[in-house]
């Protein structure tokens, strides 16, 4: 079970390394002057080529590929959700705003939306360390998207100047 863990510790650290490089390549993109719908577009159209790639010569691949068509339109709805429209989302995002922002607010509620998705829906039991980890990370959503918040202190209250990060 251990290495199991640990390999997927290892896979998911790997994609989010790997996709931290995404936001720098599409921001090189539009100096090309494509647009962030072409960028999304292109980023899916080499991701099948590169897996179709991959199961031509992966005979379990191929069987598994095949076995999948029985769900073909909830395969198509998840990759639709999935990868497209967050591909174009998170796109069209690093033209307004640093690569670093647009990708901590992408990943960040995505944890936020699984983490109660996955308790309401898959019922899955939670542990103290987790909601301490929700917690932080709403705390850090805050900081971020509220980062020009400007808040003065007197003696009886606070004045904040909040410019929304949207």
């Amino acid at each position: 079970m251990k290495s199991k863990y640990g390999r997927g510790i290892l896979l998911a650290l790997g994609a989010a390394f790997f996709n931290g490089t995404v936001g720098i390549l599409s921001k090189g993109l539009f100096d090309s002057d494509l647009t962030a719908s072409a960028v999304s577009f292109y980023k899916c159209v080499f991701a099948f080529i590169g897996l179709s790639i991959i199961a031509l010569f992966n005979l379990k691949m191929r069987k598994e590929i095949k076995r999948l068509t029985k769900k073909i339109l909830h395969i198509a709805i998840c990759s639709f959700l999935g990868i497209f429209v967050l591909y174009f989302f998170e796109t069209t995002g690093y033209k307004y705003d640093k690569v670093p922002y647009i990708v901590f607010i992408l990943l960040g509620t995505s944890v936020l939306t699984t983490f109660v998705f996955s308790t309401i829906i898959l019922k899955e039991k939670k542990s103290v360390m987790n909601y301490i980890g929700l917690v932080l990370l709403v705390v850090g959503l805050f900081g971020i998207c509220f980062r020009s918040i400007k808040c003065r202190i007197n003696r009886y209250v606070i004045c904040c100047d909040c410019r929304m990060w949207i």
